[in-house]
């Protein structure tokens, strides 16, 4: 199956929906989006994954490396709207604490904002 990732942004935070099966083979493109994302000076990143259909131990890495990236910035890296195949996969690897995770892509944006409005202030 094809794995696609869209940019957008969202008051400040820059969503990424992803579609498709996060896995080996897709796993590579998301880490390369977050590079670029993080080179581009984009900080506060949410994943939308309501579009995602399945993800393996692979995918959760990816993830994984993402949070560890983008926190490693200074940044916040949320996952919103976690279909049911990924969510397991979270709590089979008893990571659902790891990640800040969210309903729905208002609530996502809602706790970012104080972090995008406290970085333009500095700015």
């Amino acid at each position: 199956m094809e794995f696609d990732i869209e940019q957008r942004e969202v008051d400040g935070v820059t969503i990424l929906d992803l579609q498709g099966e996060l896995d080996t083979y897709s796993s590579p493109g998301l880490l390369e989006m977050v590079v670029k994302m993080k080179l581009l000076g984009r900080r506060y990143i949410g994943l939308n994954m309501h579009l995602v259909t399945y993800m393996d131990v692979a995918g959760l890495g990816g993830l994984v490396w993402s949070l560890r990236c983008i926190r490693g910035y200074g940044g916040q890296l949320v996952l919103l709207q976690i279909t049911d195949q990924p969510q397991r996969v979270l709590d089979a690897a008893g990571l659902t604490k790891t990640f800040t995770i969210f309903a729905t892509e208002q609530e996502a944006v809602q706790f970012l904002a104080p972090f995008v409005q406290q970085e333009k202030a500095n700015a």
